[in-house]
Formats: structure tokens, sequence, C-alpha cells
């Protein structure tokens, strides 16, 4: 093990490769110039700003129609994504899946997946498929979970695997690991090769990714430290199905599949429902001056106030980033950011 990390960090560290050629001519989103021409009202998009500045976000950019309407802060400044690594796996397992790399029906026993405290024959049923919906029903302690999870997590053994969903770390960890033993490729080298570089991506360093090892699991996380503008190129990819300039990136149908709803996670708001690592907006109980967040509204998480947002039904995308590197910065908390949602959807004319 000590030896597999040291070829790991090595092969990161020595490829410190940015993922934008000259063959991008440069930063692909074109900005709105005249917001009133565009159907924005200005009044509001100071609003939004305002409420920016008070809540401390690090960066927020918004997309309409595939252009920036609002880009403050440091939107090329690289922060940890946390949670929304996730997402960033999981379009990595579509392109595999589809390719027939891996095998999202196969049980944990069929992978030749155990850990540290060994798994049930119970256990080891649960599928690659319920692993990314977080329903594995396999509660073993896992690497980067934070206080919260940890105390939430079920008992073991309390509930058979897809009958029960829980923000599983362990889940998502395994994920990973099968996602790489499948394709023989490290997940950070492969979203360079696989999104990072088509989509010309300004800021993707390779020397910037780590792995997280725990000793209490043999599976670690794979954390990822990313810019707003980069991550907006994500959200925009999914906003297209997958495709970018004409080619399909993602396989046509996995945005929808992965973005479909298979357990209820919330009561309401932009994370009420949940999909393959991807949090959907089931229903939105509480509008503001009349604003909802539209159903089947999606969202990457990330700990401390880190979203990347895709509204279909209004062609947009928003990505939010605190300066989670600060011990003691601000954090944003998801009712915060659902009423940062609600201000920059009521500025639409």
């Amino acid at each position: 093990m000590a030896l597999l990390r040291l070829f790991i960090t090595a092969t990161l560290i020595s490829s410190s490769t940015v993922y934008a050629g000259q063959t991008c001519n440069g930063y692909p989103l074109e900005s709105i110039s005249d917001p009133v021409a565009a159907g924005w009202n200005t009044e509001k998009l100071k609003q939004v700003k305002t409420m920016y500045d008070e809540i401390g976000s690090a960066a927020l950019m918004v997309l309409k129609n595939g252009k920036v309407i609002l880009n403050h802060g440091n939107t090329d400044k690289d922060y940890n994504v946390h949670s929304i690594r996730k997402s960033f796996l999981t379009a990595l397992i579509g392109i595999a899946a589809d390719r027939q790399q891996i095998d999202l029906n196969k049980t944990m026993a069929e992978l030749g997946i155990d850990d540290k405290e060994p798994l049930s024959n119970i256990e080891k049923s649960a599928t690659y498929r319920q692993l990314i919906q977080a329903r594995s029903g396999v509660y073993h302690p896992a690497a980067y979970e934070t206080k919260a999870m940890a105390a939430a997590r079920p008992k073991r053994h309390s509930h058979k695997p897809g009958d029960f969903w829980y923000y599983n770390n362990w889940d998502f960890n395994v994920s990973g690991r099968l996602y790489e033993m499948g394709t023989g490729k490290n997940i950070h080298i492969a979203f360079g090769e696989e999104i990072a570089a088509p989509l010309c991506m300004q800021d993707f360093d390779l020397s910037l990714m780590r792995y997280h090892y725990e000793e209490q699991t043999l599976y670690p996380a794979y954390p990822f430290r990313m810019t707003a503008r980069d991550m907006a190129l994500f959200g925009q990819l999914h906003l297209q199905d997958g495709k970018w300039q004409g080619k399909q990136i993602l396989p046509k149908g996995w945005v929808e599949e992965s973005t479909a709803i298979y357990s209820q996670a919330n009561d309401n708001g932009s994370g009420s429902g949940y999909g393959y690592m991807w949090w959907i907006t089931r229903v939105d109980n509480t509008p503001e001056h009349n604003t909802t967040i539209p159903t089947g509204t999606y969202s990457a998480f990330g700990y401390g106030g880190h979203k990347i947002t895709v509204i279909p039904t209004l062609d947009m995308v928003v990505v939010n980033r605190m300066d989670t590197d600060l011990k003691d910065g601000p954090r944003l908390s998801g009712k915060k950011y659902d009423q940062l949602l609600r201000l920059i959807i009521a500025a639409l004319n």
C-alpha cells in the first residue's frame, strides 16, 4: 500500500500538465456585454452581487445559453472542490461503462471488493450501480468523512443493498477504485484526458491533485482542486447532454440517466433527490418572491458551499466557490445557497 501511494503521488506531481492547448484558442466562453438586451434585470443582478458579498463567496459564475452573464471574484483560482469530486467521477464512469470497461451491474463479490473490516456475503451482493446511487448498504468506516457523516452512518448490516439511501463516502471511494481497476487509469489523469482536454479547461493541473488515505479502510478519496471557470465548463457540458463543439464527450443519454432521481434525500430546495452522485431538485416548497428552483435542476455540492448547479429549463449554469482553504473562513449553507439561486433566477426578466 505504501508503494502504491508513493507511485500515485509521484505520477501526479510529475504530470503537471495544464490542459488548455494552443488549439483551444483561449477561454471558450463568451461574456455578455449587455445584460438587459440578453433579458436580465440589472437592478436584480446588483442584488445578486450584494448577496455574493454578504455570504463571503470566493467566486461566482453564471452562464446563460453558454455565455457568461456574471463573473465575480477569483474565478481563475483553484480551491478544493470537496464532494464535487464525486460528480466528476460519475462522468468518467459513464464514459467507461459505454466502452464496456466496467459493468455497473456486477457485485462487490464479482469485482473482488473487501475491506479491512471484512464484508459480509450480503454486503458483497451490492452492485457497482448501487454504490454510485449511495444505496450499497455497506456502512464500513470511510476516508474523507466529515464528523457529521460519520455520526449519521447507519449501524453496520442494518440495511440490505438497494433498500436504503445514505450519503456514504465508502460507496463513493470504492466507486473510484473500481473505475481505476476497470480502466487501468488514474482518476485525475483520466479526467484530464477525457474531459479537461476536450473542453479546453484553462487551469486543470495534475500537480494539484492528490489521494487521501486513512488507516481504517483500503480505499482512498480522490480530491480535486479546480477553478470556477473550469467547473463552469463541466456544468455546461452536462447542460448540452455531454456534447461539446460537435463531439459527444459523455455518452448520449448518460446525463439524463445520472441525474434521474433514484432516492429522496431532503424535503425541498436544490438537493431534494439523489441520482448517480448528483443532487436533483424534486420539489421546492420554499419560494421567495414567487421564485422557485425549477424541478429537474441538478447540482454537485462540496463541503462549505462549493456548488455547480445546472438548470436545464432555463439553459443556465451556476458555480459558487468558498475559500475553504481558510480554516475559519466563511461557509455557505444549503438554505442560503438556495436563496442565492432564487435571486439569480428572479433576475431574468
